[in-house]
This record gives structure tokens, sequence and C-alpha cells, in this order.
């Protein structure tokens, strides 16, 4: 069974270099990215992050480590096949005795909660579309209506007139 929850330890040291001293199996199987090779370097994990996404990623990242705040974030990462997984994130950071940050976390697949979302966003636009239309039709054919009604009113009494004349000529006696 795949794990699709990850529980690991980020670190920045005092460059700036980011590595995974600890994370469980999930790495793989949310990044592709064996835990092994994110030991040394988290360069390929960041490397997954959408690339719309990675910019709003790396400021939020900068701002939890000059603030020591948790942080939070919910993005894409891109996988071979062109294929794209939605990763919930959260973290504690804690500044360490020789001034790097170490983040302690846990990140989730949340795809299927996302894709459900888009589902339902979708079905609703679709029937909000539908609804427009259905009223723009029952306007329309309240005017066609309107405008046909009112012409048709005045020939259907001119012919009621016409009828009532024809009646009242055949009712009079020849002379």
């Amino acid at each position: 069974m795949l794990e699709t929850t990850l529980r690991a330890v980020v670190r920045v040291d005092a460059q700036g270099r980011a590595s995974f001293p600890f994370t469980t199996d999930g790495l793989q199987t949310l990044f592709e990215v064996s835990p092994a090779l994110a030991l040394a370097n988290a360069q390929p994990v960041f490397d997954r992050i959408h690339p719309a996404d990675l910019p709003r990623i790396q400021r939020s990242i900068e701002a939890s480590l000059a603030d020591l705040t948790p942080w939070q974030a919910t993005f894409r990462v891109c996988l071979a096949g062109g294929r794209e997984r939605h990763i919930s994130a959260h973290s504690s950071p804690q500044r360490d005795d020789d001034g790097s940050v170490l983040w302690h976390g846990l990140a989730t697949d949340v795809t299927p909660q996302v894709l459900e979302r888009q589902e339902r966003e979708r079905l609703q636009r679709e029937r909000d579309r539908a609804q427009r239309e259905a009223r723009a039709r029952a306007e329309a054919l309240s005017r066609i209506s309107h405008e046909l009604r009112t012409p048709l009113n005045a020939i259907l009494g001119f012919t009621q007139l016409m009828q009532a004349a024809l009646k009242d000529e055949a009712a009079r006696p020849v002379s």
C-alpha cells in the first residue's frame, strides 16, 4: 500500500542549503524522490513543485525561516508522465545551536479532495450556465409571445367584427 502521508524533518543550514535529515517513504510516494537522495540535498524535492506554485512556496518558507513561524501550504507537484499531485503540508520550525533551522512536518496527498472540489465547482458552473440559458430562453419566448399577441389580437378582433357583420347581413331580409 502506498503511503500518502509524509513525515519529515527539513533542515536549512546557516549557508541556506536545504536537506531532509529524516523522512519516511512517503517522500518517494508523494514526490517520487528517494529519501536517500533528499538526505543530502532537498533540491530534487523542490524541483517537483509546480512552477506556478514555487514562488509562493519559496516566499512562505523564507517568511517562516525569518520569523520562526509555523509553515503551512497547499501546492501541486509535477510527476513523471505529466501527472500532478496536490499536497497539503505544515511544519513547525526550530532554530538549532549551529544556526540551522529544522522544520518538523507532515505532508499529505490531498489530490482526491482537490479533484472532487474541482468537479463540484465545474458542475456548479454548468448548472449556473444552464439556468442562465433557460432564463434567457423563457425571456425570449415571453417577448416573442407578447409581440405576436398584440397584432394577433387586432386580427382576431377585426375577424370577429367581420363575422358579426356577415351574420347581420345574412340575417337581414332581402328586399
